[in-house]
């Protein structure tokens, strides 16, 4: 009997350790006047809300690091290039996207500190980032958040805010960009 029991408590701890990486953070974080929604989670997802035009609108960055932003398109595995941390382009329409698709986002730092040389070229995911679990898994471990290295937070019924942290700053702030037509999904 006990021996039953230590398997099914081994089963429930593998299922919910599966599922639990989303962590909740719930105030603004540091500089409330380029964080619109009120509150964040490290991990979540994203999804279009309804079929319709999807544009994406860097915030700010505030990194000596340089890095690319992508769209994942996880139809074929490509990646699009939306725009770099240090770019004038603001503003990308990914076009027309179905209703519940999953919005992915990879960001990949392109030129860093020596320190920090660990990250460099590594694609880092938005979302959970559940290894053997989801799709997309970033290419390295975040000391703090296993595989997460990004804050999602829902700023209006249809517009997501996020950002990316690559130094352990817990700033969020090396991209931050909103997502219109999309819903958190934790």
């Amino acid at each position: 009997m006990i021996k039953y029991l230590c398997l099914l408590i081994a089963i429930i701890s593998i299922q919910v350790s599966s599922y639990a990486e989303t962590t909740f953070l719930p105030m603004k974080l540091n500089n409330s006047s380029i964080w619109y929604a009120d509150s964040f989670f490290v991990g979540a997802g994203i999804k279009a809300v309804k079929k319709t035009n999807v544009l994406i609108k860097k915030v700010f960055s505030n990194t000596a690091f340089k890095g690319k932003l992508f769209y994942v398109n996880n139809t074929n595995d490509s990646l699009q290039l939306l725009f770099e941390n240090k770019d004038t382009i603001n503003d990308v329409n990914l076009g027309v996207v179905d209703s519940g698709t999953d919005l992915i986002f990879a960001y990949m730092p392109v030129a860093v500190d020596k320190e920090y040389d660990r990250i460099l070229f590594k694609k880092l995911y938005t979302g959970q980032n559940r290894v053997n679990v989801d799709r997309y898994i970033s290419e390295i471990r975040n000391g703090i958040f296993g595989y997460r290295w990004s804050v999602v937070g829902q700023v209006d019924s249809s517009t997501v805010q996020i950002g990316f942290d690559t130094n352990g700053s817990l700033l969020f702030q090396d991209i931050m960009f909103t997502v219109t037509n999309a819903k958190v999904q934790r």
